[in-house]
């Protein structure tokens, strides 16, 4: 096998980053529309169900949207289609550092 010429290895970079490109842009296109599809149900915020829930809290660190949330407000952990958990929030807990831990159930 001969090895690519510099042109070639251009080619392909290139059309990898394409792809790449694409990939992202469906992606993006995907978690938009899910977004949508939440605040259409009355979701004010959604966010990963990862090491931020705790028990019944969550800290709304790096959310996917938060359009400002309340005591009462519903969200949604997880990501789309992947380990979706509703939940609506039940008390604010403000921490000296600023930082807001909210209590909450989980919609049945």
């Amino acid at each position: 096998m001969k090895k690519p010429t510099s042109f070639e290895i251009k080619n392909m970079n290139k059309e990898v980053l394409l792809a790449w490109e694409e990939i992202v842009k469906k992606d993006e296109d995907d978690i938009s529309l899910w977004i949508q599809e939440l605040r259409k149900l009355g979701y004010k915020a959604a966010h990963p169900n990862d090491c931020w829930v705790k028990g019944n809290e969550v800290t709304l660190v790096y959310p996917q949207f938060n359009d400002g949330v309340d005591v009462g407000d519903k969200i949604m952990l997880g990501w789309q289609g992947e380990n979706e958990r509703p939940i609506v929030l039940i008390k604010k807990i403000v921490t000296m550092f600023d930082v807001d831990i909210w209590k909450f159930k989980d919609i049945k």
